[in-house]
């Protein structure tokens, strides 16, 4: 679904079509909500209480969609990216981000580990000696 919409002016036709678009979309996709949606306006954010198709349009046109709501997961949006939006991607692309993977991978998280535990042993270490040796201290 096109969703130039969201950044057009809030009266114009292109807004309002989009709107209607966006709100069939929703009661397509999210089935047994007993006609009660999540709002996602700059106020409201997809945030609870669910609202009325009506009260959702009085809110985006009121106020604006979010922008950076782009996947409607709340909507009924999948996640997952299509089949053809998989198969846009070059083979040699994949091959290439699966040796990177593989090459962060178990040394790194030795490492990160290894710090984190010598992270938890200071902290723990200056937490139990008298606090009013540090005070101020944000750890303990």
């Amino acid at each position: 679904m096109d969703r130039r919409w969201m950044k057009a002016y809030r009266l114009s036709a292109e807004y309002d079509n989009g709107v209607t678009e966006f709100l069939q979309f929703a009661e397509k996709n999210l089935p047994n909500t007993e006609g009660l949606f999540p709002c996602p306006c700059v106020s409201c954010g997809n945030r609870d209480p669910k609202l009325s198709k009506e009260e959702i349009r009085g809110h985006l046109v009121s106020v604006g969609i979010c922008q950076n709501y782009t996947q409607w997961i709340w909507h009924g949006e999948t996640m997952l990216p299509s089949v053809s939006q998989r198969e846009e991607g070059s083979v040699d692309m994949d091959d290439r981000l699966e040796d990177m993977i593989r090459n962060v991978g178990e040394e790194s998280f030795k490492k990160a580990h290894v710090r984190m535990i010598i992270y938890v042993n200071i902290r723990n270490n200056l937490c139990t000696q008298d606090a009013r040796s540090f005070p101020g201290c944000q750890l303990c």
